[in-house]
């Protein structure tokens, strides 16, 4: 990478969620699986166009959301500072979601920038040996949404769920994210749990065209990152927030075919 990491600074405060939601909990789980199964089959895939194919790699993969700490709302409204925390078990893959790393967080005001956080993210991972980074491209910012609504997650902020107002702010955000960590992150996830109305409130039309736009600029910035498509929280506890996977799926491969 070109430009080198900066050492961490302090990170601004971030609300975090006062709830937590027990599908959305596990739709998570289920993210970080299909994530890590397209890395592991693309890395298969690859080196089999040699003729020899290497036995099947185990990895495991977490969201390590506090792996810097930072300021938390708990459940009871109070604000603690956590600590920086680390699982005990090996872990090779990571996915930053919920790390204050989405747009919003990356890109507070148009064209300024803060990485700190993102940085701290990128080399605590290194320094535990981690191969395999996943960075969730979303979040929208206020002052780049096309609307407000009251679905938008409370511990990410208004328009967070929305369709950017301009696309060229979306590619002007993705360009600058993959330049930067070229060589370092190795995946970008375009979109979290896009089923749910608290983190996705636009048309599946809209989402189509965010995922091609961020296909392209990383194909094209670095080709040996991944794309991995937006994963839908699978079980429907609500159906006035959540769409149903199925649903949702049958609906995204009409816009690829379409």
């Amino acid at each position: 990478m070109s430009d080198p990491l900066r050492p961490p600074s302090v990170a601004p405060t971030q609300s975090r969620r006062k709830h937590l939601w027990a599908p959305i909990a596990f739709g998570t789980v289920i993210a970080i699986v299909l994530a890590t199964i397209l890395l592991l089959s693309q890395s298969a895939t690859t080196s089999c166009e040699t003729g020899i194919c290497p036995p099947p790699k185990s990895v495991i993969g977490l969201h390590v959301p506090w792996a810097i700490g930072g300021p938390a709302i708990e459940r009871d409204g109070s604000l603690n500072q956590r600590d920086p925390e680390w699982p005990d078990v090996p872990v090779q893959g990571i996915r930053l979601w919920d790390t204050r790393t989405a747009w919003l967080n990356l890109e507070p005001r148009q064209d300024l920038w803060d990485f700190s956080n993102l940085d701290a993210h990128i080399q605590q991972a290194q320094v535990h040996g981690v191969s395999d980074i996943i960075l969730v491209l979303w979040g929208t910012p206020q002052w780049a949404a096309s609307q407000v609504q009251p679905t938008d997650a409370n511990w990410l902020g208004p328009g967070s769920a929305s369709m950017p107002k301009d696309l060229q702010d979306w590619r002007d955000y993705v360009q600058t994210v993959v330049s930067r960590y070229q060589g370092v992150i190795t995946a970008y996830e375009v979109g979290n749990e896009p089923n749910v109305k608290a983190f996705w409130t636009g048309t599946d039309a809209q989402l189509a065209e965010l995922v091609k736009e961020a296909a392209q600029i990383v194909h094209a910035t670095d080709p040996s990152a991944l794309v991995v498509a937006p994963a839908p929280v699978v079980v429907n506890s609500n159906p006035k927030q959540t769409r149903r996977a199925n649903e949702f799926w049958d609906s995204m491969n009409t816009q690829k075919n379409g």
